[in-house]
């Protein structure tokens, strides 16, 4: 299991920035989080976990891979919407996982070239893609392309925890 992880230098620069976070990983120690390298199997695991639990969304990704063995575009691009939404998704999902895999499938999309880019440019470019926003690019970012710098202010668990460590009632890349 790939994990997203912090090196030494990286968390004494944070815990040195920033004294509430500190305190936080002295109490609770780093959060451990499963990283997925390959960016379409990011992006497929995003669309299944979008607007259902954790749960759901992980037992659905084990059927995912159960089904497919190693997921990639050319498996999808193989399969049937159907077989796809039998496998725990909604049609529209499934639709828009089998899009995104055409996609890369006749060129019009190259994930690897989006390594090359800013933020910015990454979320303008997966934005494009019929089922993916903004959180759901943050989060392929983060877990995919390992940038650690980025903060979804659209999660809202991200948002209410931030909150409270800080004591704003809001919160926005301005503070």
């Amino acid at each position: 299991m790939n994990i997203v992880s912090y090196s030494e230098k990286e968390l004494k620069e944070l815990m040195k920035k920033d004294k509430k976070i500190k305190s936080l990983i002295e109490k609770y120690g780093v959060i451990e989080r499963e990283s997925i390298p390959d960016i379409f199997q990011c992006i497929v695991n995003s669309i299944i976990g979008q607007q259902i639990s954790s749960k759901a969304a992980a037992s659905i990704w084990n059927r995912f891979k159960e089904y497919f063995g190693e997921i990639s575009y050319e498996k999808i691009c193989n399969a049937s919407i159907e077989e796809i939404q039998k496998l725990g998704i909604t049609t529209r999902k499934s639709i828009y996982i089998k899009e995104i895999a055409e996609k890369i499938k006749d060129g019009s999309l190259d994930l690897e070239k989006l390594k090359e880019k800013n933020d910015e440019e990454v979320i303008k470019e997966l934005i494009k893609l019929n089922g993916i926003g903004i959180w759901s690019a943050e989060m392929i970012m983060i877990f995919s392309m390992g940038r650690k710098d980025v903060i979804s202010y659209g999660d809202l668990v991200i948002v209410n925890a931030l909150k409270k460590l800080y004591g704003h009632e809001k919160i926005d890349k301005k503070l």
